[in-house]
């Protein structure tokens, strides 16, 4: 008899004799990633806010003597992959793109370069010596600004203090959450340890009896996670836009990415607890029964 039907059957068999136990399993389970759905599409907006405010720790500016005319060609000595945007400032504080190509800008007085990471001492210093001679034989250069002499303005360390705090405030809600479910399969996978010692009494290895343990894990949170994605779908463009103004258009990768990581996250936890049952003899086994 293969793993997946065994699996089934002993799903079948839990909820008959266990069905509060799995029912509340279940529904746990359901919540969790349903709330972990509604919230997904507020990861890239913390990633977007976090990239803005450390934008200080990534940005050289180039001080011109005077004002001059800036070609955008004047930059090609930098590695586009490596740069996030380019922008150059008039007098007037009226922003500029270097990024087009082949545009001329007058009237400049400082170039800000943002780098899409954060420079090392080595970088930075090639970097520098880079403008020193590439650009400067073309422009005079008062002064340049680096992420050391930068000011780091107050509300961005606290705005940037709230933000990792709130990302790790949501991420252990889940992980407890998940932990909680995970508690509760390891209690079902407790009760049914009659059951494995007798797979295990005529011949079955452990490792077999950890499979069909796993398959009916991943059955469970597999079908726990296309309930949630369901719910989502059905409520994201009405009850969810009301009540928590989402309005971001999930794509079909965004909950294929929510039910892989839920997948992973709830066969992770329950690790240890498989690897519990691995090391503890048969034989204790059958005593403790």
């Amino acid at each position: 008899m293969n793993i997946i039907k065994l699996a089934f059957m002993r799903i079948r068999d839990d909820f008959l004799n266990q069905r509060l136990l799995m029912t509340l399993y279940v529904l746990g389970t359901t919540i969790c990633i349903f709330v972990f759905s509604v919230f997904w599409s507020s990861i890239p907006e913390m990633i977007s806010q976090y990239d803005k405010l450390t934008e200080y720790k990534r940005t050289y500016t180039i001080f011109l003597k005077s004002e001059e005319t800036v070609n955008s060609d004047d930059l090609n000595f930098l590695k586009e992959d490596d740069i996030s945007k380019i922008t150059a400032c008039d007098f007037s504080l009226k922003k500029y793109d270097l990024l087009e190509k082949n545009k001329s800008f007058s009237g400049i007085y400082s170039i800000d370069i943002v780098f899409s990471h954060e420079l090392s001492d080595e970088e930075s210093a090639e970097f520098l010596k880079k403008i020193n001679d590439d650009f400067a034989y073309k422009h005079e250069i008062s002064d340049i600004g680096t992420p050391e002499n930068a000011p780091e303005f107050g509300s961005n360390s606290s705005q940037l203090g709230e933000l990792v705090t709130k990302f790790l405030n949501i991420s252990l809600t889940y992980v407890i959450c998940f932990i909680a479910c995970a508690y509760l399969f390891k209690y079902v996978f407790d009760i049914n340890t009659y059951e494995n010692t007798v797979y295990s009494i005529v011949g079955a290895a452990k490792s077999s009896v950890l499979r069909i343990a796993l398959t009916e894990a991943l059955v469970l949170v597999f079908g726990c996670s296309l309930v949630s994605v369901g719910l989502n779908l059905i409520l994201k463009d009405n009850v969810l836009k009301e009540i928590y103004g989402l309005s971001t258009a999930y794509s079909v990768w965004d909950y294929i990415l929510i039910i892989c990581f839920t997948v992973i996250l709830s066969l992770a936890v329950m690790v240890p607890f498989f690897i519990k049952y691995l090391k503890n003899p048969i034989i204790k086994t059958k005593i403790d029964l």
